[in-house]
């Protein structure tokens, strides 16, 4: 949000309204996050997933199981399902290698960052061609 007001010239304004309404940023260790969501009760997330699963086209449906078994971060999910679909069965050493390994390094710009890179993720080899067969996600970035 503070990125967001600089943008259009309006972080005075912004963190005035910040201190105007006591609003304070609370920062936690990375360690107490995890054992926060690590600890949490996941049957909620089960059966969000269910919930989920009903309502969504395949190609979509494979995608949320995509991010789940590679824990990319969303965006770099959706360049990735639709990396493996563009490069098919035909072109798939471009992107996965013969061990099912895909190769994020192999496109820098969409995946390595100055922090928290993507270098490689393993996901069963069914997945991978599940996603070779399907179609394109047209997701908002």
């Amino acid at each position: 949000m503070i990125a967001l007001s600089k943008f259009p010239g309006e972080y005075l304004e912004f963190h005035d309204k910040i201190k105007q309404y006591g609003i304070k940023w609370v920062s936690q260790d990375s360690f107490s996050s995890f054992l926060k969501i690590f600890n949490n009760n996941h049957d909620s997330l089960v059966q969000w997933y269910k919930d989920a699963v009903k309502i969504l086209k395949p190609h979509e449906q494979l995608w949320i199981k995509y991010l789940a078994l590679s824990g990319l971060r969303r965006t770099e999910s959706v360049l990735s399902f639709n990396r493996i679909v563009e490069v098919g069965k035909d072109r798939r050493s471009e992107y996965v290698n013969d061990k099912g390994i895909v190769e994020h390094f192999k496109y820098p710009k969409e995946f390595l960052r100055g922090t928290k890179n993507c270098y490689i993720t393993i996901v069963p080899d069914i997945i991978l061609g599940e996603i070779g067969d399907s179609v394109q996600l047209c997701i908002l970035l």
